[in-house]
């Protein structure tokens, strides 16, 4: 079984890895045979973009446990040029809040503050509420504690690129999805916009489910550029 470091590097593989097996099916129709055979693809110099705000927060936090809302969306608008979007519940915000789970004690994120984060991209009150959601389960899944109440949403329709949608994408895997795999697979079934679906189901996914995630799939994240680049962001 591959040997992570941290809670927080469980998360930043389980993103990497379903954003990249994401990204090669979004927006397209896949068989039951593909879905079997998902893995990684890595190509060098060729990191997705929630992968890449959510490194660009984590070296914020490396600097201070709990920079200045100001501060992240000066580094966010170094790796992303960043446009601040009002309209929609975009799932953009949830690809890349994460890291806000794992402040160094003794801090630790308002939910004012998650929202302010949220905010950076998309200035949407439901957008914001559900990061707050996101960043709690993760804190949560971190320390191994479970509450049923996260997993009590409606089903999800489809994937539709909301934050609401993906949402209740995150909870019906971690509802029914026995292994980090099979929440990517149910990712891909549901299609659309599966390579940020990928991204925030792959936090979840691996924090409930570290030791399912093939070693093979956290080999091919180790050796490549991506790797080195959640080595040097961790905090």
């Amino acid at each position: 079984m591959y040997s992570f470091k941290s809670k927080l590097e469980v998360a930043l593989y389980g993103l990497a890895i379903g954003e990249n097996i994401g990204a090669q099916y979004e927006y397209r129709d896949i068989s039951s045979r593909q879905r079997k055979n998902i893995k990684p693809i890595i190509r060098e110099n060729c990191m997705g973009e929630s992968l890449k705000m959510t490194l660009a927060t984590c070296r914020c936090i490396q600097k201070d446990p709990q920079p200045r809302v100001g501060t992240i969306f000066e580094e966010l608008d170094k790796v992303v040029k960043l446009s601040i979007e009002s309209k929609g519940c975009s799932n953009i915000s949830l690809s890349r809040i994460a890291p806000l789970a794992f402040l160094p004690y003794p801090f630790r994120a308002s939910d004012k503050y998650i929202s302010q984060v949220s905010e950076l991209t998309h200035k949407n009150k439901d957008t914001s509420e559900i990061c707050i959601d996101y960043v709690r389960l993760v804190q949560t899944l971190a320390s191994t504690r479970i509450p049923p109440s996260y997993w009590e949403v409606p089903l999800a329709t489809s994937d539709s690129g909301t934050a609401e949608n993906t949402w209740r994408i995150v909870c019906e895997c971690l509802r029914n999805c026995k292994d980090y795999k099979e929440a990517l697979q149910w990712v891909l079934e549901y299609g659309g916009d599966s390579r940020i679906t990928g991204a925030v189901v792959g936090v979840t996914a691996a924090l409930k489910n570290q030791v399912t995630i093939p070693d093979e799939w956290c080999s091919i994240i180790s050796n490549s550029s991506i790797g080195r680049a959640i080595e040097e962001s961790l905090f």
